[in-house]
């Protein structure tokens, strides 16, 4: 990321950084300490006591909740006041830290109503007005973070993620609905999808948006793929350079999969996670889309979370992530590499001569037995009760009449 942020990288007297979500400010932290590493191995301490005054000028940070805003505060303020030396050009005391506490996702300038808080008010109105100022002039040219996710439940959109957000993210579901692909967006509103969008309109479409940056989140990898998030990936696409995605995999609702059993996430949660670079540099010619790079930690056979935490700290020892493949693939399609089978197998529809979506019969007592005479005996006086003419031909043909062999009863005994 460095060579797209300016010559300096992270360090750069012009780089602004926010991370829009920033809780307890670790990925803050991990910019000052990066930065206090860069300025020591060229400059030494001094310097580097100095480049974390100016960092403290140049870095912003939104939380919602009171509790992780006063941590970070607090982590923040302890690493940027690093010193390992009295030298004359020691800075002077930090400036007040780019911390706000603030809803990202709120409408920019809105006010709202604070109620009867007493002598709090005066100071949460001062957070809201210069949290509102970073959003509306403040040009930003890194985002970075671990934005929330999870899937918005029903009434969850006005309360968490307001009208404005809802307005803008819009045209992330009109693609999917032009592919008439529309009833695929019954899960599209999830947290980390509207921090893409916000983190999309700062960089191109606030005032004073500077056209250019890097967005880099770490959040669910469900948005690579599937019709439901087609136009994220569009937009994406669209209106940056160049993108890199380490996918760290790890999503345990999928259950094992072949080859990779015992694949574990580099969090403690249910849902398996992607690093994102989205890079905008002015690379690219008019209505070109961005290249996509992707690596894939199966790909050397990562699967515990120490080896997934070892890997990516070499990787930014290194400074970079080797051995990416190009995708190149439609608008629409996936970010990542095209399935070697491309639709070349057999369907199971071809296989088999009779199938169904599926069955709920509300009869399981006489229909599903593990011992064949047992399930013969129960189903024999249902057919020849039944008035229902289509029920004991469906029947007949598949139960009384389709040869039950022992491998369909094993099948049962395991279920």
């Amino acid at each position: 990321m460095r060579e797209n942020l300016g010559t300096n990288g992270l360090a750069d007297q012009n780089v602004t950084i926010l991370d829009p979500a920033t809780g307890t400010g670790t990925f803050l932290l991990g910019i000052a300490e990066r930065v206090r590493e860069q300025v020591e191995a060229t400059g030494g301490a001094g310097l580097a006591s100095l480049a974390l005054h100016d960092l403290a000028r140049r870095m912003f940070g939104f939380e919602l909740l009171v509790g992780p805003y006063a941590v970070a505060h607090f982590r923040l303020h302890r690493a940027l006041s690093h010193r390992q030396d009295e030298a004359e050009n020691t800075p002077p005391e930090l400036p007040r830290l780019g911390i706000y506490l603030a809803d990202t996702l709120a409408r920019p300038n809105a006010e709202g109503a604070l109620g009867s808080i007493g002598w709090m008010a005066d100071g949460l109105r001062d957070e809201r007005r210069e949290a509102n100022r970073i959003k509306n002039e403040q040009p930003i040219l890194a985002i970075i973070g671990n934005p929330p996710y999870r899937r918005l439940e029903e009434g969850e959109r006005e309360t968490l993620i307001g009208r404005w957000m809802d307005d803008i993210w819009d045209d992330l579901k009109q693609p999917v609905k032009d592919a008439g692909k529309g009833g695929e967006l019954k899960s599209f509103h999830e947290f980390s999808i509207a921090f893409w969008r916000w983190s999309i309109w700062k960089i191109f479409e606030a005032d004073n948006a500077p056209n250019r940056g890097v967005v880099s989140f770490i959040s669910n990898r469900k948005y690579l793929t599937g019709w439901t998030f087609a136009g994220l990936r569009k937009t994406l696409r669209e209106r940056f350079d160049r993108i890199e995605i380490i996918d760290l995999r790890g999503d345990v609702r999928a259950g094992a999969r072949a080859g990779a059993e015992g694949d574990q996430g580099v969090f403690n949660i249910q849902v398996g996670t992607c690093i994102t670079l989205a890079i905008a540099d002015g690379s690219k010619e008019d209505g070109a889309l961005a290249e996509i790079f992707y690596r894939d930690s199966w790909s050397d056979m990562l699967l515990r979370r120490t080896s997934k935490l070892n890997w990516l700290q070499e990787a930014s020892a290194e400074g970079s992530v080797t051995d990416f493949v190009g995708v190149n693939r439609g608008l629409l399609d996936d970010m990542r590499p095209e399935p070697f089978q491309n639709g070349e197998w057999l369907s199971l529809t071809e296989i088999f001569t009779f199938y169904k979506s599926g069955v709920k019969t509300g009869d399981d007592d006489n229909l599903v037995k593990t011992i064949q005479t047992n399930l013969e005996q129960s189903i024999t006086p249902l057919i020849a009760h039944r008035d229902d003419t289509t029920y004991d031909v469906e029947l007949e043909r598949h139960y009384a009449y389709r040869p039950l062999d022992h491998r369909w009863f094993s099948m049962i005994q395991r279920c």
